[in-house]
């Protein structure tokens, strides 16, 4: 069997599997969670009700700030604080992890959102150039340092600002994820291979603060919310009100970062195909794509990323690695601790 009869998925897919049916564990336990969402008008009504009754009790508290929300310039995280502002005049306090790799027009519409929400916003560490490069060598991958660090603010912020509810723009409804995923070892074991005394030094804390934040969300302290799993309207429709009514400015799909192209060539080499082969996925038992529709898609874009564009030789440059340092890595050896492997196991089971 090629691919999953339901999605797109291919047989060549990390720990997937198929029934008898020849459909796919991923589909199997994607329905399971999202299913009645999906498909019981009564039961997506209240779920989403169940998300607006605690936006509005938060709106009623006396506090400076009622919610944390993560901004990135991209349409997601500027609708969820549309809703947060418009919807239910939430006091938010924004933050954006301060890439050196953020685009400049994904910088524009955090300060346009900044400014037209009226709402405050602080910059973030971001990992250093020298670990995007460790990570790229050692792994072959580009996005595991990002994946955690813009994770690392929450417990702080929130506790700094008395803050108990945390909201994103992210969806595991909807959002591409890669077979494989960051967890504070994996981060940590990599880290430890640096020859920089001082990389070494910043793995160790980032990994302790991961290790904490992940225990404080797990308990709800604060609790996080990915609202994008429960926007109203499809991705084009929101993006356009944004872009017409408010003068954001979108493009392609993570436009905001400039290493997007390369991250998707990595996973197109380590893989043979990028994130979006779990979006579509997705979005077909969602009934937003057609299956043959995201086949197309998803081999237009493989084409694109096999004429080795422009984008990727930048990217390249700025991190110091040539092309022929570009290379598939087996990362699995990473993943040795008990932790990790338990949130892999939960991830592939609930996010892919």
């Amino acid at each position: 069997m090629d691919r999953c009869v339901y999605c797109i998925r291919p047989s060549s897919h990390k720990g997937i599997s198929f029934n008898r049916e020849g459909v796919c564990n991923f589909c199997v336990n994607y329905e399971k969670r999202w299913g009645g969402f999906l498909h019981d008008e009564e039961a997506r009504a209240a779920i989403q009700a169940s998300i607006r009754d605690v936006l509005w009790k938060k709106s009623k508290e006396n506090k400076k700030y009622h919610v944390l929300v993560g901004m990135s310039g991209g349409k997601d995280s500027v609708f969820a604080l549309h809703i947060c502002r418009e919807e239910h005049n939430l006091n938010v306090l924004t933050y954006t992890m301060d890439s050196p790799f953020l685009t400049a027009h994904a910088r524009d519409n955090i300060q346009r959102a900044v400014n037209l929400y009226d709402v405050d916003h602080v910059w973030t560490q971001a990992p250093p150039l020298e670990m995007f490069r460790h990570f790229m060598l050692k792994t072959g991958k580009v996005c595991y340092p990002c994946n955690l660090s813009i994770m690392l603010p929450i417990r702080r912020l929130s506790h700094q600002h008395g803050i108990n509810l945390v909201i994103t723009g992210g969806s595991t409804l909807r959002d591409g994820l890669d077979p494989d995923g960051v967890t504070p070892g994996f981060f940590r074991n990599i880290m430890r291979e640096s020859s920089d005394q001082d990389l070494r030094k910043i793995g160790d804390a980032w990994y302790r603060e991961s290790v904490r934040t992940m225990a404080s969300v797990l308990i709800g302290r604060p609790r996080l919310i990915l609202l994008g799993s429960y926007f109203e309207g499809t991705e084009k429709d929101r993006s356009a009100m944004l872009e017409r009514e408010f003068g954001f400015s979108f493009g392609h799909e993570h436009s905001d970062c400039e290493l997007h192209d390369l991250a998707s060539y990595c996973g197109l080499l380590k893989y043979g195909f990028t994130l979006k082969m779990s979006k579509y996925s997705k979005a077909i038992l969602a009934d937003t794509l057609d299956r043959a529709e995201a086949l197309r898609l998803i081999e237009e874009e493989n084409d694109y990323l096999r004429t080795f564009p422009d984008s990727i030789v930048v990217a390249l440059d700025r991190l110091g690695v040539t092309k022929e340092q570009v290379k598939v890595v087996n990362t699995d050896h990473y993943y040795r601790d008990i932790m990790s492997k338990a949130v892999m196991w939960y991830r592939r089971r609930n996010y892919l």
